[in-house]
């Protein structure tokens, strides 16, 4: 063979072995998108933050607008704690050099935090829509047992 033949056969070769580990990654675990509506005794959350967070340490976060929301990147399948927070409330200046501080939320403070909301969502493979109606008696902040799932 000359040394032209054997270098076609190395690139050959080198080309091949390329393509067999490429194809030979790590497989991506199953996943599912989320998307879904807040409501608060049937009428929907203006705005706030929805929180997942499973088990394993996986959270993901996104915005509720006008009572929908859709978490941007899907999550692992499992079981998911979830977490309904108001919009940030923010402080104002009013009269006379007095702060004004905004309307508090109508959502129960014992909704915000997903480990003690008592709300919890099966994330399947594929598109995951869910419908989550808060109630204004709704949990005492840190009791789960008084959460309305």
């Amino acid at each position: 063979m000359t040394l032209i033949c054997k270098m076609r056969w190395l690139s050959l070769f080198s080309l091949c072995g390329a393509v067999a580990l490429i194809g030979c990654g790590k497989a991506e675990a199953p996943s599912g998108t989320v998307s879904g509506t807040v409501t608060l005794d049937g009428q929907p959350v203006d705005s706030g933050e929805i929180s997942f967070v499973s088990s394993d340490g996986f959270a993901a976060s996104g915005p509720i607008t006008g009572g929908q929301f859709k978490l941007e990147d899907p999550l692992p399948v499992g079981k998911y704690a979830v977490g309904i927070t108001p919009a940030a409330l923010t402080e104002a200046p009013g009269e006379e050099g007095d702060t004004a501080v905004a309307p508090t939320s109508p959502v129960p403070a014992g909704y915000n935090m997903p480990g003690t909301s008592g709300l919890t969502h099966d994330v399947q493979q594929g598109a995951n829509t869910m419908t989550i109606d808060l109630k204004a008696s709704g949990p005492a902040a840190g009791n789960p047992a008084e959460a309305a799932p």
